[in-house]
Formats: C-alpha cells, sequence, structure tokens
C-alpha cells in the first residue's frame, strides 16, 4: 500500500508542477502582454534544459547511498560543479544568442531559480536518505 500511495503521491506533485508551466505563462501574457511571454517562455524553456546539466542525476545516486560511501559534503561539492558547469554553459548561450539586456535579466533570474532548485536538490535528497 505504501508503494501505491507514493506513486500517487509522485504522480500528483509531477501533475501540479508541470501544471505551473502553464499557470505562469498565463499570468505572465495577461500581466505584461505577448512579447514579454515570449521572453518569459524563451527563458523559462532554457532555464528547464540548463537545469539538466545542474541535475546530473546526483541526487538519485545520493538516495541510494544507503551505505554512505560518500559524505554529504561530497555530493554538495559534485552539485557545485554541476552548477558552475550549468552556469557556464548559460553564459555561452546567452552570449551567442545575442539577448538584449531586458532578455539577458529575465533569462539569468530564471536560470537562477534553477541554481537554488538543484542546490535544493542535494538537502531534500540527504533528508530523504535519513528518514
Amino acid at each position: 500500500m505504501e508503494k501505491k500511495s507514493g506513486f500517487i503521491w509522485n504522480t500528483a506533485g509531477s501533475f501540479v508542477y508541470s501544471l505551473l508551466n502553464a499557470i505562469l505563462l498565463i499570468f505572465c501574457t495577461r500581466l505584461n502582454g505577448t512579447e514579454i511571454a515570449g521572453i518569459f517562455s524563451i527563458s523559462y524553456a532554457t532555464g528547464c534544459i540548463l537545469n539538466a546539466i545542474g541535475d546530473m542525476g546526483i541526487r538519485i545516486y545520493q538516495v541510494t547511498d544507503t551505505n554512505r560511501k560518500y559524505s554529504f559534503s561530497d555530493y554538495f561539492f559534485s552539485r557545485c560543479l554541476a552548477v558552475i558547469l550549468m552556469l557556464a554553459v548559460a553564459v555561452i548561450f546567452v552570449i551567442a544568442s545575442g539577448y538584449t539586456n531586458e532578455k539577458l535579466f529575465i533569462c539569468f533570474i530564471l536560470i537562477l531559480i534553477r541554481v537554488i532548485d538543484n542546490f535544493s536538490e542535494t538537502f531534500q535528497a540527504e533528508f530523504q536518505l535519513r528518514r
């Protein structure tokens, strides 16, 4: 029964997280118009793609390390390297894209949100492992 409950909550959480994207875009469009909504949409998609670099599957490995082969600081250091790589790719992408200052600002704000999300993953995995 616990596995079924976990599946249901995971599915519900994924659905709500996906729904958030649409809701944010709707609000952005209503409040700022289609031009800003387009910039937001591109920036949000860029952040999502770059999130894969910052994530690098570290949480999956961390929560399965029940024998504690590596310490929390090892995982945190790995996450720092992944996030630095993510930011380096973001800078290269934004420069190569020739974004205006407005697009740069919005893009980097949304990428920084992903950076915070990636660091929180490291702590969430530690809490999950200690549960």
